[in-house]
């Protein structure tokens, strides 16, 4: 059932990904793309829960449209929603949203700060154990991420957010 545990050993998968990003915060008038990458592992517990750590990063443009690098760790918890409901041999799509929580790191400026991680992954499976992956994604953090915002308020402000193609 899509609630049955398996055993340790049993459904642990590795990712990478490659795509684009788009910074936003309210100081951004005119948005830019920068190139990201991914690279991930986890395991999934049930065939509808499942946890995964990723690293992702490369540069993204900021309010003053220069490039800056970063990087992110985090840690997700995932949902199949089409596992919830039907056993995998009758599905070759997955729908999975994800939360999660992380650290992200502008690699200009220094500043390092927590990080809400967040969206939803379709999964095509051309073989058994293998899946095309693509991903809407986003990031959410402090305002004074990309060193423009307000870091006396430490109010949620900068954002992150990503399309990847993965295997």
């Amino acid at each position: 059932g899509p609630y049955e545990t398996n055993r340790f050993g049993d459904n642990w998968f590795i990712g990478a990904a490659g795509g684009v990003n788009i910074f936003w915060n309210d100081g951004i008038k005119d948005f830019k793309v920068g190139p990201s990458i991914d690279g991930n592992f986890g395991k999934w517990f049930t065939p509808a829960i499942g946890t995964r750590v990723s690293f992702q990063g490369f540069q993204f443009k900021d309010c003053k449209l220069d490039n800056r690098d970063y990087r992110q760790l985090h840690a997700d918890l995932l949902w199949n929603v089409t596992g919830s409901h039907y056993h995998a041999r009758d599905r070759p799509w997955d729908i999975v949203p994800y939360v999660g929580l992380g650290i992200i790191h502008n690699e200009d400026n220094g500043n390092c700060p927590f990080a809400f991680s967040y969206g939803l992954m379709a999964r095509y499976r051309l073989a058994q154990r293998l899946h095309l992956t693509m991903e809407l994604g986003g990031t959410t953090t402090f305002d004074d991420f990309d060193n423009y915002g307000h870091s006396a308020s430490r109010e949620f402000g900068d954002n992150l957010f990503s399309v990847k193609a993965g295997l």
